[in-house]
């Protein structure tokens, strides 16, 4: 009680969220800093923090400068050329037809979809953490250690 008197609680904290987005956006010009509050407690003369996102403008320039050409499947056709990644729901006739139309293309699976497939097997909560684990590893080492621990469990 004596350190939310001297320092301000979470309520506090989150007051001042909306002079740290303007102080962000002032002197991080063209970065993307957005507060979202519920329509709902709005309406109710209240404030609900829900959520922020915070977007710097040199990490959208240093990510936009690595970036390939994406494109999601979900059984929809399309031709293109090479250099695309197609990201698909695990349609065997998708994967088929990438591989046959485009042979240079890459081919990934969307996370949710193996997910889904992995849960209807094995309902571990451990394994869905280890599973996700993988697909947010910044490098290959730790994608390789995240990997092995899932096979492992």
């Amino acid at each position: 009680m004596a350190l939310e008197k001297l320092e301000g609680g979470f309520i506090d904290d989150y007051n001042k969220l909306e002079a740290y987005a303007q102080e962000l956006k002032q002197s991080n010009p063209r970065s993307d800093v957005l507060i979202n509050i519920s329509k709902d407690a709005l309406a109710g003369g209240k404030i609900n923090f829900l959520r922020t996102y915070m977007c710097f403008d040199a990490l959208k320039k240093g990510w936009k400068s690595r970036l390939r050409t994406l494109i999601g499947l979900n059984g929809t056709f399309l031709k293109d050329g090479a250099k695309i990644t197609f990201i698909s729901d695990m349609q065997k006739g998708l994967i088929y037809v990438v591989d046959k139309v485009l042979p240079e293309a890459q081919h990934r699976y969307c996370v949710r979809h193996i997910e889904s497939n992995l849960c209807k097997r094995w309902r571990s909560g451990q394994m869905r953490k280890l599973m996700w684990w993988c697909p947010w590893s910044s490098y290959d080492e730790d994608f390789k250690d995240q990997l092995n621990k899932l096979g492992k469990l």
